[in-house]
């Protein structure tokens, strides 16, 4: 998760899948692209 929190490695669908299963939503609510224009929250930056 680390690597995924600080940018350097993307998600496999594999792991995208349980993440949704764990936090019990649907898997395209953990996989959508923001918005055209959209910038990173202060808080994640």
């Amino acid at each position: 998760m680390g690597g995924l929190e600080r940018q350097s490695q993307n998600p496999t669908t594999d792991l995208l899948d349980r993440l949704a299963e764990t936090l019990d939503v649907h898997l395209s609510e953990v996989s959508v692209q923001p918005p055209r224009g959209a910038t990173t929250p202060k808080h994640f930056a």
